[in-house]
């Protein structure tokens, strides 16, 4: 998994600052990476549920019938004035409009300071019947084995889909945000 990512790395190199990646196709170890973005994205200064950096975009019928994805982000806070709530989602459109479906919620502590995980989403036989390992309630622990379940989620990936992701904070006075995202697709 990590020696992929470095190769996927050096391959695109960091590009325009300011960019976030999309639609890549060069294969490493049959997983493409399909959407990424390597800056720091972060929320301060009020604690109600704030998207940062831009969706990701997950184009229509990247992922096959069979295939699976993974979304690795790693996220950081700056201060130990509160807790923290990091989710991810995925949507047909960019924003929170009541129907996206949530893939990924992480609570953390006040000491919590950077965490690390990831999802993997499979589909069964179909484009739109598909589960996500861990469970959007997992902690962030889950680089490890986890005591949560797979969920049945159903998003349909013949049409585009975004991966957003938004930080809650417990207190206004915190930081916190992603170093990054990356999502990979493997077909078999």
């Amino acid at each position: 998994m990590w020696k992929s990512f470095f190769r996927q790395n050096q391959l695109f190199g960091k590009g325009n600052p300011s960019d976030v990646k999309s639609n890549s196709s060069t294969p490493i170890n049959n997983s493409v990476l399909v959407a990424y973005d390597n800056e720091d994205r972060s929320h301060t200064g009020n604690a109600n549920e704030t998207i940062i950096g831009t969706p990701l975009l997950i184009p229509a019928n990247t992922m096959g019938a069979n295939g699976h994805m993974r979304i690795e982000p790693f996220f950081y806070k700056v201060g130990t004035v509160g807790g923290f709530t990091i989710k991810q989602y995925l949507n047909t459109s960019t924003n929170i409009d009541g129907n996206e479906i949530l893939i990924c919620g992480l609570v953390e502590s006040s000491s919590r300071l950077s965490t690390g995980t990831f999802r993997r989403i499979v589909n069964k036989n179909s484009l739109s019947i598909n589960n996500v390992y861990g469970n959007f309630s997992a902690s962030s622990t889950d680089y490890d084995a986890t005591n949560t379940a797979r969920a049945n989620i159903n998003v349909d990936f013949s049409v585009n889909q975004y991966l957003i992701t938004t930080v809650t904070l417990v207190n206004g006075a915190d930081e916190a945000g992603y170093d990054y995202v990356n999502v990979f697709v493997h077909n078999p």
